[in-house]
């Protein structure tokens, strides 16, 4: 028993607040054969003492300083080459291990010769260590084409390592999936379905700063190994369900030159790069600039709609899901409109958004419609102060798109308890009319939502949430042609197949999204 060395690298930059933490959970493993490699990239905070203090203290804690900020995959690739342990595995500053994550994964090595590496379940928290769920891993070829799904808690074998070599300096943000990849083609992971970690979810870490870029990224190098990956695991595939409606419409096209400027239009649209404007659409809007959006100048219209039943796409859906005597929360209210004509239908509905101005429109509306509605001033990632089921639906559209899965994970678990049913409506990825026609306005500037990332399914986040799944669908496939020029060849060429394939949705090209999970 802990006869072989493990080598845990941390690198750390400014990483003070949960450094001491992390060290304490590699020190205390019951697994004792361990060093722990700190590589301090020219930290300007008290990184550095704090790892200096255990150092004194422990003789398995040895600190590298890097003269400069080398970044992570270099700064990995320091402290790998000082380990001396047959066994290999680094964690994060803001991060921890269980107390017997070490002894659990070395005993899966152990056993399992044929495995290269070993990953485990972890669970999530956030920043203030109040909310947490749990990821419950699965690894396979397919799975590995479509995400990094590994995990933040592995242990790999030197020999594998010394296979495939260091880690990428210019793949800096998606270095370890990359890592993961050239693993996996070398040889089999294992997976221990048991929680053995925790990873912290804050708005400071690289991921949290950086999002978009990640996910650029991630998409990118699914493009470089697919290849690859084909060829050694044969049935892997994109998953794109774009791709089988681009073909689905350049059928039904007759003439030949209509085919060839449709193709053209595809090709435009979808491979545009450059952004003639200087707005940055990669980060999330602000409270303030949400309220600039939704605001009292808004009121004689937003009253106009409601008096004249002029339905949006997403209030259609909610009032077909509601019922007279209902009680509905909506999360990120901003005009509030569906839960006006949810009060006008009979519903006890409440708005709540973190934005005074949204929750100051709906209210005037509300009070020039003889309406009766609640109103919560909130940060929906906050706990909340509902009791348990107070809610038969609670909603939203338009939300969880700005967030990445670790975040609307913690989002639906945080309000599964308050509600009976959760409904959430999202952009859909896979719809082409959607996603060309915001491309095209972010090139021309007149994209005003920020940071938004469309999802192809919510199935993952609810399930991990703990929803039982009743339904996933997709709406607007009429709205979505909103979003394009009449002039642009991609326009003319779906609106015709729409129109030949009123209720055939097999191709998923509804401009939201709708999951419904229910709270047993």
């Amino acid at each position: 028993m802990n006869s072989k060395l493990v080598s845990i690298v941390l690198p750390v930059y400014n990483g003070e607040e949960y450094l001491a933490q992390s060290i304490e959970s590699v020190l205390n493993q019951t697994y004792k054969n361990i060093e722990l490699i700190i590589v301090n990239d020219n930290s300007s905070d008290n990184s550095l003492p704090i790892a200096e203090e255990f150092a004194k203290k422990d003789n398995r804690v040895k600190i590298i300083s890097n003269k400069a900020n080398l970044k992570l995959p270099n700064s990995l690739n320091v402290g790998f080459e000082a380990a001396k342990g047959e066994y290999l595995s680094w964690t994060s500053d803001d991060n921890f291990y269980l107390l017997d994550a070490i002894e659990k994964m070395a005993a899966h090595l152990d056993n399992n010769l044929d495995d290269i590496m070993v990953c485990a379940d972890y669970t999530i928290i956030n920043q203030f260590d109040s909310t947490s769920t749990r990821i419950n891993l699965s690894i396979t070829p397919q799975e590995m084409m479509e995400r990094n799904c590994m995990g933040a808690c592995f242990l790999y074998r030197k020999s594998a390592a010394d296979k495939i070599g260091k880690y990428r300096a210019e793949k800096f943000l998606v270095e370890d999936y990359d890592y993961w990849l050239r693993m996996m083609l070398i040889g089999n992971i294992g997976c221990i379905n048991e929680n053995l970690y925790t990873y912290r979810l804050h708005s400071n870490s690289l991921t949290g700063q950086r999002l978009q870029e990640v996910l650029k990224m991630t998409d990118k190098i699914i493009r470089e190994y697919m290849p690859l990956y084909k060829k050694k695991f044969k049935n892997v595939k994109f998953r794109k369900l774009e791709n089988k409606f681009l073909k689905k419409i350049y059928s039904k096209i007759k003439t030949p030159e209509k085919k060839v400027y449709t193709i053209l239009g595809i090709k435009i649209t979808l491979k545009r790069k450059q952004r003639k404007n200087k707005a940055n659409y990669d980060v999330k809007l602000t409270a303030n600039e949400w309220g600039n959006l939704y605001n009292i100048s808004m009121l004689d219209d937003l009253c106009n709609s409601v008096n004249k039943n002029v339905l949006t796409v997403q209030t259609k859906e909610i009032l077909k899901l509601s019922q007279k005597g209902l009680k509905t929360l909506e999360i990120g209210s901003g005009t509030g409109q569906s839960s006006l004509f949810l009060s006008k239908n009979g519903c006890d509905a409440t708005v709540l958004d973190y934005q005074q101005n949204c929750l100051d429109l709906t209210k005037q509306a509300a009070k020039r419609l003889n309406l009766d509605i609640k109103t919560a001033l909130c940060d929906a990632f906050k706990e909340n102060p509902y009791k348990e089921k107070e809610f038969d639906i609670i909603f939203h559209s338009g939300l969880l798109e700005h967030f990445s899965q670790e975040e609307r994970i913690l989002f639906l678990k945080l309000w599964r308890k308050s509600c009976k049913l959760m409904v959430s409506m999202v952009p859909n990825a896979a719809s082409i009319a959607y996603r060309t026609g915001k491309e095209i306005m972010e090139k021309n500037g007149t994209w005003q939502y920020g940071l938004e990332m469309p999802l192809y399914t919510q199935i993952p986040d609810f399930t991990a949430a703990g929803y039982k799944i009743k339904a996933e669908y997709t709406i607007g496939a009429e709205h979505a042609l909103n979003f394009l020029d009449c002039n642009n060849p991609l326009y003319g060429a779906i609106k015709s197949w729409l129109h030949e394939n009123v209720t055939d949705d097999d191709c998923h090209q509804g401009y939201l999204l709708v999951t419904i999970g229910e709270n047993e």
